[in-house]
C-alpha cells in the first residue's frame, strides 16, 4: 500500500518524507495561498478556488480568508457553510460538515494524531481519524475539534472549547474538554414571558379533575381577596412567569423562589387540557433552563405531592431525581411530599 492509501485507511503512515503526500500538500497550500491573497471583494474567484480544492462544496458557502488545510480532497462542506478568519482544517482524514454550519474565527479541526512513543514520533509516523459535523452547528471563536469526533445536529460549541469526544444532537457544549451544559431539544417549543394580570386571571379559571382538583384556584376574585401571591403584582413580577406555546397561547406558568439556603424551588402548572399529553418533560425542561440562567450556581428542586406519580415520572424525564420524602405544613393541611432535585452535570 502507498502511504496515501494508508493515511486514507486510518492506518499508521509516514507523512513527512513521502513524496506523493508532500506533493499533495504543496498543491493544496498553493491553492490556499492563492485564495488568501485575493482581495475580499473577489468572492467569486475565491469560491472557485475552494470548489476546486474540496471534495464537495454545497451551495451558498462563504469562507473568510485566511484559510488553511492540508489536502483539501478530504473536506466536504454542506449548503450555507460559513467560516470566519483563520479557520484551519488538518484533513489527513475526512472532515465532513453538514448544512448550515457556522465556524467562528480561529477554529481548528485536526484529524492528525502523532505517536506518544518518541521513536515512532521522530520517524514521522502518524495516524488520522475522521471528524464529522452534522447540520445546523455553530462553533464559537477559538474552538478546537480533535481526531475522531462526531458532532450531531443543532449543536452550539462555546468559544474556546476543546472537543475531545462525540457531542450528541440538540445540545450546548462548552469547556476543556467540552461537555454538555444544556439541552436544545425543546428549543422553540415554548417561550417564557412575564406573568401579566390577564394571564393570572386565566390561570385562576383553570379546573383540574379528580385527584388533581386540589391544584385548581377557586377564582381570581378569591385570589385577590385572600391576597394570594398570584394576585400580587409585585410578587408576580419578581417570581412568576408565563409559558407560551408556538402559537403565543398561554400553556402554563411557574414560580421560582430562592430560599434562605440559596436553593431555588420551582412550582409549576400546565393548562389542564395539556396535561397527560406527553408534553410535560419538554415543558419542565424549558422552565428549568430558564431558572438555571437566572440562578446558575443554585441547586434547583421541586416539591411533589406523594400521590402524583405522573408528575414524578415527568420530572424524572426532565432531569430530576427524588432525594427524600417529608411532611409539609400548608394552609390547607399537612401533606406528604417528595423532594426532587435537578441532577448535577457529570
Amino acid at each position: 500500500m502507498t502511504e496515501k492509501e494508508k493515511m486514507l485507511a486510518g492506518m499508521v503512515y509516514e507523512a513527512v518524507l513521502d513524496e506523493d503526500l508532500k506533493e499533495d500538500r504543496l498543491k493544496c497550500k498553493d491553492l490556499c495561498f492563492a485564495a488568501n491573497q485575493l482581495p475580499p471583494s473577489k468572492i467569486k474567484e475565491q469560491s472557485e478556488i475552494f470548489v476546486s480544492l474540496f471534495a464537495k462544496a454545497g451551495e451558498g458557502f462563504y469562507i473568510t480568508t485566511p484559510f488553511w488545510c492540508d489536502y483539501g480532497y478530504n473536506i466536504e462542506i454542506g449548503k450555507n457553510f460559513y467560516s470566519n478568519h483563520n479557520c484551519v482544517i488538518l484533513d489527513c482524514a475526512k472532515v465532513t460538515f453538514g448544512d448550515n454550519v457556522f465556524v467562528g474565527p480561529n477554529c481548528c479541526f485536526a484529524t492528525a494524531e502523532h505517536p506518544l512513543d518518541e521513536t515512532e514520533r521522530n520517524r514521522g509516523l502518524k495516524t488520522a481519524r475522521p471528524i464529522q459535523v452534522g447540520n445546523s452547528v455553530w462553533f464559537g471563536a477559538g474552538v478546537t475539534v480533535l481526531p475522531g469526533v462526531t458532532i450531531g445536529d443543532n449543536v452550539v460549541i462555546g468559544a474556546g472549547s476543546i472537543v475531545t469526544k462525540d457531542i450528541p444532537s440538540n445540545v450546548v457544549a462548552v469547556g476543556n474538554p467540552a461537555r454538555v451544559i444544556r439541552s436544545l431539544e425543546n428549543s422553540g417549543l415554548y417561550r417564557i414571558v412575564p406573568l401579566k394580570e390577564v394571564y393570572a386571571k386565566d390561570i385562576c379559571g383553570w379546573k383540574y379533575e379528580g385527584e388533581y382538583s386540589l391544584y385548581s384556584y377557586s377564582s381570581w376574585e378569591m385570589a385577590v381577596r385572600n391576597h394570594w401571591e398570584i394576585a400580587d403584582a409585585k410578587v408576580r413580577g419578581q417570581e412568576y412567569r408565563g409559558v407560551l406555546n408556538k402559537a403565543g397561547e398561554l400553556t402554563g406558568y411557574f414560580k421560582m423562589h430562592q430560599d434562605e439556603n440559596g436553593e431555588v424551588e420551582i412550582g409549576l402548572g400546565m393548562r389542564p387540557e395539556e396535561c397527560g399529553q406527553g408534553k410535560g418533560a419538554d415543558f419542565v425542561k424549558t422552565i428549568t433552563d430558564y431558572v438555571k440562567k437566572q440562578y446558575p450556581e443554585s441547586l434547583v428542586y421541586l416539591e411533589v405531592r406523594l400521590f402524583n406519580q405522573r408528575a414524578v415520572k415527568c420530572y424524572e424525564k426532565a432531569g430530576y431525581q427524588v432525594v427524600c420524602e417529608h411532611d409539609s405544613i400548608k394552609p390547607w393541611g399537612i401533606f406528604r411530599y417528595k423532594r426532587m432535585e435537578l441532577k448535577k452535570e457529570d
